[in-house]
C-alpha cells in the first residue's frame, strides 16, 4: 500500500504540524512505525 502509506505520512504530518511541537516526536515515531 504505497499510495495510502503516502497519504496517511501527509495527515499525519499536517496534524502535528496543527497540534505543535508536542505532537512532532510523537509524529516521527508513528511515521516510523
Amino acid at each position: 500500500p504505497v499510495m495510502p502509506s503516502v497519504v496517511e505520512q501527509l495527515v499525519k504530518y499536517l496534524a502535528a504540524r496543527r497540534v505543535g511541537m508536542f505532537a512532532v516526536v510523537p509524529a516521527q515515531m508513528t511515521i516510523f512505525a
